[in-house]
C-alpha cells in the first residue's frame, strides 16, 4: 500500500524566472529538478508549510499567493498530492542552498529543458503562460 502525502511546492518567481531546485544524492529521485518545498505536517495550513519549508530548505522567506493548481501523482512508494503556491522572496531575504544538489534560476518557457520529477512535469506548459511567472 502507498503512503498519502501531501506535498507544497513553492513558485518563488524573480524578475521573470522561477526558481528550481535539484534533488541530492541518498534521496528518492535523485538527480530530478522540482520546485521547492516539501510536506506538510498534520494540522499545519498549505501556507504555513510552505513557509516553514522554504525557510528550511533556503534560508529565506516569502510572501505567499493563493493555491494556484492541486495536482495527485502516484509513484510506486508513494501517493502524493501537491500544492502550487505562487510567492515572492521578502525584500532582503537571504537565499541558500541547504538540502539541494543545485538551485537555479530558470526561464519558465524552459523548464522542459530539465528533468523535472514526475509530479510536476504537467504543469511545466502552463507556468510561462501563468500571470504571476511574469
Amino acid at each position: 500500500m502507498r503512503k498519502d502525502v501531501v506535498v507544497v511546492a513553492g513558485m518563488i518567481v524573480r524578475e521573470g524566472k522561477i526558481l528550481i531546485a535539484q534533488r541530492p544524492e541518498g534521496k528518492a529521485r535523485a538527480g530530478q529538478w522540482e520546485f521547492p518545498g516539501g510536506k506538510a505536517e498534520p494540522g499545519e495550513t498549505i501556507e504555513a508549510a510552505l513557509v516553514r519549508e522554504i525557510r528550511e530548505e533556503l534560508g529565506a522567506e516569502i510572501e505567499v499567493g493563493a493555491v494556484w493548481e492541486v495536482l495527485r501523482h502516484d509513484y510506486p512508494d508513494l501517493s502524493v498530492t501537491v500544492h502550487f503556491l505562487p510567492c515572492r522572496l521578502r525584500d532582503g531575504s537571504p537565499l541558500e542552498r541547504r538540502e539541494h544538489a543545485r538551485i537555479e534560476w530558470a526561464d519558465p518557457a524552459r523548464l522542459a529543458d530539465y528533468e523535472f520529477v514526475e509530479a510536476d512535469r504537467e504543469l511545466l506548459p502552463r507556468i510561462a503562460k501563468a500571470p504571476w511567472a511574469r
